[in-house]
């Protein structure tokens, strides 16, 4: 198990451009996935279900 982190470590050192590219891409899919979830609960208390 240590070595595995150690790697990980190890590759985000190498790469710092990359993983950062990386980070920022799954922050835009996170806030898409969260402002649909906000929009279905939207949806769902004007027709009055839940």
């Amino acid at each position: 198990m240590y070595v595995l982190m150690q790697y990980i470590r190890d590759y985000i050192w190498d790469r710092p451009d990359e993983c950062r590219e990386w980070l920022k891409e799954k922050a835009g899919k996170e806030e898409r996935r969260d402002a649909n979830a906000r929009t279905k609960t939207a949806k769902s208390l004007q027709m009055g279900t839940n």
